[in-house]
């Protein structure tokens, strides 16, 4: 009985940036990058995934090439793989960040609650638009987070998901072994987010690390809550009263010593996200809360 060949995928990237080069509406980019690409994927067998991710789409000089390459790392993440070397393309990050819609209710929740790989990427999406039919094990919401009672994963855990561990990161012993503690010291910090029911936020851009929180109050409006909470959560969960300190030594250890090097995201979940961002990432987050919710 002869071999079976190998099933060509039926999600191409290059329908989209060939869309794109064409003039398709900003609408019909947006639904099919965030709706059809995860869920074709998503339908996708292990080794039409893997033919996906290493087929790179070409630039189009347009926004749109920072969007799509945060959707595919965030999707080969979520799906076991290594995010593919493109995305990593200096022409693939944006920053100030852009979103591609401009209802400020939806530019809010995208700020307070998208997946790392899209802050990372500069380019945000309604997260309410990525679903189960993607693959998504929950919404990614404010109401998710305030009425998440899971617990949070441990480093462990959550590394093999998303494929990233301090052996992956570079550096010598010392630094990987750092590495290592810090990210069991963010399941702690994690789980402390989770029973305040906010979502920490910090961001890399070189080797500083800047923080803050976001949560919903009961009018479901976001407020942004500055570093005041991530701080009273570092000295609960860690111990220490120098919270500025622990953010330092986060940034210098997990940060990257070229500023035009967008660190890599580290931490993603419904409470926490640690990954690398633009310079002007955290000002615009801040600007587009303040300018729908309410702020504390």
């Amino acid at each position: 009985m002869g071999r079976s060949p190998v099933t060509e995928p039926f999600l191409d990237l290059t329908t989209y940036t060939d869309g794109i080069r064409a003039g398709w509406k900003t609408g019909d980019v947006y639904r099919l990058i965030i709706h059809e690409a995860p869920r074709l994927f998503h339908a996708s067998s292990r080794e039409q995934q893997r033919r996906i991710l290493r087929r790179r789409p070409p630039l189009t000089g347009t926004p749109w090439d920072a969007f799509l390459a945060a959707t595919v790392e965030h999707v080969a993440v979520l799906h076991g793989h290594q995010p593919p070397e493109w995305v990593e393309e200096p022409e693939r990050f944006l920053d100030p960040p852009w979103m591609p819609t401009q209802n400020r209710y939806a530019r809010a929740e995208a700020f307070g609650y998208a997946p790392a790989a899209f802050i990372r990427h500069g380019a945000l999406p309604d997260p309410a638009d990525l679903d189960q039919r993607g693959g998504e094990r929950h919404a990614w919401n404010a109401s998710t987070v305030t009425g998440s009672e899971t617990a949070s994963p441990s480093a462990g855990e959550h590394f093999s998901l998303i494929g990233c561990d301090g052996r992956k990161m570079g550096g010598g012993m010392m630094r990987q072994r750092r590495i290592e503690e810090l990210l069991a010291s963010f399941a702690e910090f994690d789980d402390g987010l989770r029973r305040r029911k906010v979502r920490g936020h910090i961001y890399l851009t070189g080797r500083i690390a800047v923080a803050f929180a976001v949560r919903a109050n009961e009018a479901g409006e976001v407020e942004y809550l500055g570093a005041g909470t991530v701080e009273e959560a570092v000295t609960e969960t860690q111990g220490i009263d120098a919270a500025g300190d622990w953010l330092t030594e986060v940034g210098e250890t997990l940060g990257a010593a070229d500023r035009r090097t967008v660190p890599p995201a580290v931490w993603n979940t419904l409470h926490l996200v640690v990954t690398g961002a633009g310079a002007s990432h955290a000002s615009a987050a801040k600007f587009a809360v303040e300018t729908t919710g309410r702020w504390r």
